[in-house]
Formats: C-alpha cells, sequence, structure tokens
C-alpha cells in the first residue's frame, strides 16, 4: 500500500522554498508516482530525520548499556581475572558495536563482554 497521487502537485518553486525552510513533503513526479523523501527527509532545523531517530535510540541505549556494566561489574571482573589470571581492581572499559551486538571491552588486557542485541 502506498500513496499514488497528491491533491497538491508542487511546484519546482515550492519544492526549493520547503527545502530551504527545512520542509519535507512527498513529491509526485508524474500522475500514480509518488516518492518520499529517503531516510525519512529532514527537520526544520535541516538534519536528516533518520540521524535523529539514531541519536534518539543511542541516547536511550548508552544509559541502558552503562547500567548493564554497573550492574554486573563484579561479574566483569570475575571474568577478566578468569581469562588473564590477574585481579584488576581498575577495569577500563571501552563501548564496542558490531552491527546490533554490542560489547565491553576491557582496554589493558583486552578481553571482550558481550553486552547483548540492540
Amino acid at each position: 500500500m502506498g500513496v499514488n497521487r497528491l491533491s497538491h502537485v508542487a511546484t519546482d518553486a515550492e519544492i526549493n522554498l520547503m527545502r530551504k525552510s527545512g520542509l519535507t513533503s512527498p513529491i509526485e513526479i508524474e500522475p500514480g508516482i509518488v516518492y518520499s523523501p529517503i531516510g525519512g527527509g529532514i527537520t526544520t532545523a535541516k538534519s536528516s530525520i533518520e540521524v535523529g531517530m539514531e541519536l534518539a535510540k543511542f541516547s536511550r541505549l548508552i544509559p541502558a548499556l552503562q547500567k548493564i556494566v554497573e550492574d554486573n561489574l563484579q561479574e566483569i571482573g570475575k571474568t577478566v581475572s578468569q581469562k588473564t589470571g590477574k585481579i584488576e581492581n581498575d577495569l577500563k572499559l571501552n563501548l564496542e558495536i558490531d552491527g546490533n551486538d554490542y560489547y565491553a571491552v576491557e582496554q589493558i588486557f583486552g578481553i571482550t563482554i558481550y553486552l547483548g542485541k540492540y
């Protein structure tokens, strides 16, 4: 299901004005052929809607991942100790992302701890 007609077909001048104003609208190329902006278009701040949605996702996800690490810090420390034979009380963890998989990587020993798929 899709849109195949618009009640108003924008002129080139109207399309240019909308873009300059940061507005997004579907465009009817010819009767029966309507295109929507790739990636959802732009915001009135003239930034990508798709990028804005990704930013919102990571704004929620990063604190959630931090809580997972904080809640499991002792277990992560045990994992590092088991793999290295050393007890490390000052873990230095970085977040790494591979597609939808998230990892905490211990920087001193290079130990990778899987945090989940999001």
